[in-house]
């Protein structure tokens, strides 16, 4: 008789056919679980009828019904895991398992609630969504602090959370993320680099600070002329760059690593972060990195030992910190092997592993 494996399900919200790092961590531990022997199911979500309008939730639930299988998958999922498009997070529609996952925090309010055929329950926690914009515009900015008050096994990415999370009452356990090194390394030395080359993930969200990148980026081309970017993101280019930006709209990821390779500095501007997966990859791959003074980074980035840290929004600050590495070439590719080096340890080796274990401790 064939030993039956322990179910896993892990609670989606939306499509997951943008290239987006909270869909990243959770399909690549779907893959690595399943390849430790786990049933895995990843249940997207198109109506989160608790938060979003009925019509909202019937449109994104046929688009994605005809259309989804025409998306490019970007990041393949193993072969015998399910990957399940439901219309509401209605408990019948959910597949009974020996765990299921919340992984934002407005699936954590509907695993809360779920019979316990549904699994033990545990919550991803990957940001400290309530400091979304969204979620301010919607005037759920409680409600989304509230949910690390829920009766569930809280799984934070990185120590500032974890540390937030006590604050609210309720303990965690820290997993840091894994991190790919067969997808990102060095293939260009730093030291053979143009030292004039900044590169930038771009959002139109206000709290990724881009706006501000691009002020202090302008600041620096006063300064040094030769200074060359490269944004990349998903949205289409912003109007209004200059011509000496480069932007590449949702790359691969062998072209991503190309970009990383050619660039010696990399900015991150954004004014919260759970985990700062660009900055991480950007590492991975010998860049210099400048950033924001936010928890998400701090699990990775020290000030004047791999990198150079400026406060948020402070748009001179990062102009200054951008020049420094710049013009200091010494300083500059120290930080970038001390940068290199310090990242090797996040592993998702480590990450799996750690996971496995929490699974077994759950009572």
């Amino acid at each position: 008789m064939r030993e039956r494996r322990t179910s896993i399900t892990f609670l989606v919200p939306g499509r997951g056919t943008k290239p987006v790092g909270g869909f990243r961590v959770v399909y690549e531990y779907a893959n690595r679980l399943h390849a430790e022997g786990y049933h895995i199911s990843i249940v997207h979500l198109a109506w989160l009828y608790k938060t979003n309008p009925l019509l909202a939730g019937i449109g994104r639930y046929f688009y994605c019904l005809f259309f989804y299988p025409f998306h490019k998958q970007w990041l393949p999922l193993a072969k015998g895991i399910k990957n399940k498009w439901i219309f509401a997070p209605v408990a019948p529609l959910i597949p009974d398992a020996d765990y299921i996952v919340a992984t934002s925090w407005e699936t954590s309010e509907y695993v809360a609630a779920y019979p316990d055929s549904k699994g033990k329950k545990l919550y991803l926690i990957q940001a400290d969504e309530s400091e979304f914009t969204y979620v301010a515009q919607k005037g759920q900015v409680q409600r989304a602090l509230d949910t690390w008050r829920l009766p569930l096994h809280m799984i934070a990415i990185c120590t500032w959370l974890k540390d937030r999370i006590q604050e609210m009452g309720s303990p965690s356990t820290v997993i840091f993320n894994g991190l790919n090194f067969k997808e990102f390394y060095v293939s260009t030395p730093p030291a053979e680099r143009d030292p004039a080359t900044v590169m930038m993930l771009y959002h139109f969200s206000p709290h990724k600070g881009c706006e501000e990148g691009i002020r202090a980026l302008r600041l620096v081309k006063a300064q040094i002329p030769a200074l060359k970017a490269t944004f990349y993101g998903i949205p289409p280019r912003p109007e209004g760059l200059e011509e000496w930006i480069e932007y590449y709209q949702t790359p691969s990821r062998e072209t991503l690593r190309e970009l990383y390779n050619r660039t010696a500095v990399f900015l991150s501007p954004s004014h919260s972060e759970g985990w700062g997966l660009p900055v991480s990859e950007a590492m991975q791959c010998g860049c210099a990195v400048v950033t924001t003074n936010i928890g998400g980074f701090k699990d990775f980035v020290s000030d004047n030992i791999n990198g150079l840290c400026f406060n948020v929004s402070d748009i001179e600050g990062m102009a200054a910190s951008l020049q420094k590495l710049i013009t200091d070439r010494d300083l500059r590719l120290a930080f970038a092997e001390r940068g290199h080096s310090d990242i090797q340890q996040f592993t998702w080796e480590q990450a799996v592993a750690k996971f496995i274990h929490l699974l077994k401790t759950i009572d």
